[in-house]
């Protein structure tokens, strides 16, 4: 069945814009996919929030280049913006999921590569103080 928390919420994708390009800040509980590259994480949180969508998923390893991050909102606290767009605050959020980019064979330059593998690597570590 359906968690009780996800009754009457939904899941929505936080732009990095809306957090100011910088990692939110929220004491709320996130969960995190990590992993090798084109393993699934992606497809993983789609089948989880029972969506096709939400998380982009491609056959090309190395498609998840930044940290994603999924909020979990209360249908009451998102505004209806018309199709599937919805406007939210991350705040108002109760938790988040995470797709984070794999590690191993991207098909991305290696300099591109190296970047968003230390780049996780440093939110993981800046993260495990959190929990």
């Amino acid at each position: 069945g359906t968690p009780p928390s996800f009754t009457h919420s939904q899941f929505e994708y936080v732009s990095p814009k809306i957090l100011n390009h910088n990692l939110p800040n929220f004491p709320l509980p996130e969960v995190c996919f990590l992993g090798k590259s084109n393993v699934g994480k992606s497809s993983l949180i789609n089948a989880l929030t029972k969506s096709r969508d939400l998380a982009r998923i491609s056959k090309r390893p190395g498609r998840t280049q930044q940290v994603n991050y999924f909020a979990l909102i209360k249908r009451d606290r998102c505004t209806h913006q018309g199709g599937d767009v919805y406007s939210f605050r991350p705040s108002d959020s109760t938790g988040f999921l995470i797709d984070l980019p794999g590690y191993g064979y991207a098909a991305a330059p290696d300099d591109k590569v190296s970047t968003w593998q230390a780049n996780t690597q440093q939110f993981v570590l800046d993260r495990r103080d959190a929990t």
